[in-house]
């Protein structure tokens, strides 16, 4: 990676406000089936046109590839190496591999020196108690390896000389943290050597911070055209006229900059730049950044959109975006059809899917028939004449995963399911094949939601995820497989079952479809799946555990025996508490049994997990509160509501919903359940347990609805009154407050 970059990257670092962070907490994993805001790995099937689902909640740089393909304008193999490297954040090992090419070319001159692992590269900015910038960067160290392997090949015979040229450069490298030391001048030296001696001081004042005097000793060197670093000495002019600006206070100094870009005009215009022509652009585009982003944005745009074989593609995209994220994006809107196009990508105003659809009529352009299908309104009077155009790109097109896949969305939203169905089941079997996993997950996810039976909906229920994230936000994940680990595996596991594989037991059900099941089916639907439908035994397991959960909250103790006998066979740890369950006579009898199997069980629920499941052991507490329910069902968005379930049936699950929010939280229920049968049963062994047992669960169960307290303080106060010298009472000496 280049000095230019380094610095730049740095520099943005300390000119930057620091933004807010997150409170304190914990940061769950999650599964992600369609990424959101980057692509699915690897990189490289993006960037030569795999796109799948372009996303309008990509970061942009991703936006800006979509565009080039989209637009008929793939990117150049150089162009995809470009955008792979400046990707990628700056790595510390780029510096530890530079140092160590220095340190192994030094050892051939001082052969017993001492080798250290890290450089000292980092210097204080002036007039600051803690902040630094990384003043030696990768390239400084590289140059320096390369320039003595030169040497010592060219004079291999005078090691005495060599030993004066790596003093010089150590004192140049003693700057790097700190100092201001600069290396002696040689007046009876060879040519060569003075030749770099000059370079090595005029370095030193550099990295010293002695911007005026490096300025001086550069000027100089470029004045003499017998030095082999006159060439580059022109443009370390600029580059010293730029770190004094940058490093010139609290902002940067905008008149040294502009002398700067002078300079580097006048060395482009001369051709003095020789071979750091690309380097003095690059340079000016770091400038022009500063000095005039409105132009610069525009100017970047076009590059972007219209350039072929250049390396530094990468650099511009990241620029590019950079502006964006400053606000320079809307005022150059009407300037650059990319800026544009991103803009109307990224809305979700009905202007710019007016506009979106605007663009698409004038031009005919896929690029904007994809934006036009992003934006859309269902419903909308144009919905029509989007959805028969998107049917019309071929499977070859970059286009084609966007133009499927919001089709279906807007058939969907217009009950027109039946061509759902059409359309993706001769659709998905190539597209598994093809198209990223997001992109597969996401087009199953409407086949989900069109299904006609009960059967077709389970056929489309299970999901892969397509990477993994944690619930701060989403990362490109290079590797599916290296993410997953033992804390994304559910320990809820048929006993019968445990040789499934950790890639079995990865499926999860679509988060969509499990907050279907949770919300939209009634009880006897769920059931006939798990009688009737094939999905993994883990999910299997999880859905009956739910279903035995929400039966028993329900009163349906006919639903709940069905389950115990499915469940025994199953989880031992339950066995003998459903056994008591199932011999229960009195229907109170029964509701109790099942209160006091879940008071034992903190990881029973009536709902499936909508991401990954729970991952403590199911009669364990989960630390950070995953603890029984909440008084609904964990939904992110709104349950959609299945097309194939009859009248009666959607009556049946409003009415079961109904009772279950009724219900409320675990704690409030448990307590109030366990209180009302310990008066009524003062004699059972179970009862001071279960009093005990509710306290435990207003203190490591859901306590945002504001009811715990009340419970906590009624079953602790039974249960000190009822039974004071039971080793219950003992163990809780208090109650919990909300």
């Amino acid at each position: 990676m280049n000095r230019l970059l380094r610095f730049f990257l740095v520099m943005l670092v300390i000119a930057v406000s620091a933004t807010p962070g997150s409170g304190c907490g914990p940061d769950f994993p999650q599964a992600i089936y369609t990424g959101r805001t980057v692509p699915d790995a690897p990189l490289e099937a993006y960037v030569t046109g795999k796109l799948g689902i372009v996303q309008p909640t990509y970061a942009q740089r991703y936006l800006v590839v979509a565009y080039d393909f989209l637009s008929g304008r793939p990117l150049s193999p150089i162009e995809q190496g470009s955008f792979g490297d400046f990707n990628k954040a700056p790595a510390d090992q780029d510096l530890i591999v530079a140092f160590a090419h220095w340190q192994e070319a030094r050892k051939q001159i001082i052969k017993d020196m001492v080798i250290s692992e890290t450089p000292d590269a980092m210097r204080r900015i002036p007039g600051q108690q803690y902040q630094y910038y990384e003043n030696c960067l990768p390239d400084t160290y590289e140059s320096a390896a390369r320039t003595l392997r030169a040497r010592i090949a060219a004079h291999a015979a005078d090691a005495f000389n060599l030993q004066h040229w790596v003093g010089g450069q150590d004192v140049v490298f003693a700057n790097c943290k700190g100092g201001t030391a600069i290396p002696a001048w040689l007046p009876n030296a060879p040519k060569w050597l003075q030749h770099d001696r000059s370079y090595q001081i005029a370095s030193a004042h550099f990295y010293s911070g002695d911007f005026d005097s490096a300025r001086l000793e550069y000027n100089a060197i470029a004045a003499d055209v017998s030095s082999p670093w006159s060439t580059v000495a022109n443009y370390l002019v600029a580059r010293t006229d730029i770190r004094q600006a940058m490093l010139s206070g609290q902002s940067p100094d905008m008149a040294m900059l502009k002398q700067a870009e002078q300079h580097l005009e006048k060395l482009l215009q001369t051709k003095k730049a020789g071979v750091y022509a690309g380097s003095t652009r690059a340079l000016l585009n770091y400038i022009r950044f500063r000095t005039d982003p409105a132009a610069q944005i525009v100017a970047l745009a076009k590059e972007v959109s219209g350039r072929g074989e250049d390396s530094r593609f990468g650099q511009d995209v990241r620029d590019l975006t950079l502006l964006f994220d400053r606000g320079q994006g809307p005022a150059a809107r009407a300037q650059s059809e990319l800026i544009d196009w991103i803009m109307t990508m990224q809305s979700t105003s009905r202007e710019d899917a007016a506009h979106a659809l605007e663009r698409w009529h004038a031009t005919k352009k896929e690029v904007w028939l994809v934006a036009a299908l992003t934006t859309a309104i269902p419903g909308s009077a144009d919905v029509g004449e989007l959805i028969d155009a998107a049917k019309s790109i071929p499977a070859s097109s970059p286009a084609f995963a966007s133009a499927i896949y919001h089709r279906a969305v807007l058939l969907n939203a217009a009950h027109r399911g039946e061509e759902v169905r059409g359309q993706l089941d001769a659709v998905l079997p190539g597209a598994t094949r093809s198209q990223p996993l997001s992109t597969v997950n996401a087009l199953m996810h409407e086949r989900m939601l069109a299904a006609d039976s009960l059967a077709d909906f389970f056929a489309h229920l299970v999901r892969r995820p397509a990477k993994y994230g944690f619930s701060s936000g989403e990362a490109f994940a290079e590797d599916v497989n290296a993410q997953f680990d033992q804390y994304t595996l559910t320990n809820t596991l048929c006993a019968a079952d445990q040789k499934e594989s950790n890639e079995e037991r990865a499926l999860r059900f679509d988060e969509g479809g499990a907050a279907i099941l949770n919300e939209r089916f009634p009880i006897a639907q769920i059931i006939a799946g798990i009688d009737n439908e094939p999905m993994p035994s883990h999910l299997r397991l999880e859905l009956e555990l739910a279903a035995w959960t929400r039966a028993v909250l329900l009163g349906d103790a006919g639903t709940a025996d069905h389950l115990v006998g499915k469940l025994s066979g199953c989880e031992p740890r339950l066995r003998p508490f459903l056994a008591v369950y199932r011999q229960a006579k009195s229907p109170e009898a029964k509701r109790f049994a099942a209160v006091y199997t879940i008071l034992q069980f903190p990881g029973l629920q009536p709902y499936i997990s909508t991401n990954l499941a729970r991952t403590t052991d199911l009669e364990k507490i989960d630390e950070y509160r995953r603890n029984w329910w909440c008084g609904a069902a964990p939904s992110k968005d709104e349950a959609k509501q299945p097309l194939f379930l009859t009248e009666a049936e959607v009556v049946e699950d409003r009415k079961q919903q109904t009772a279950l929010r009724e219900i409320g939280s675990a704690p409030k229920y448990l307590s109030f359940q366990s209180v009302e049968w310990a008066k009524a049963n003062p004699t059972d062994p179970r009862s001071p347990e279960a009093l005990a047992l509710s306290i435990r669960a207003t203190r490591y169960g859901c306590t945002t609805n504001g009811d715990a307290g009340a419970a906590s303080k009624a079953a602790f106060d039974l249960l000190h009154s009822q039974y004071p010298n039971s080793k219950w009472a003992k163990e809780y000496p208090y109650w919990f407050k909300d």
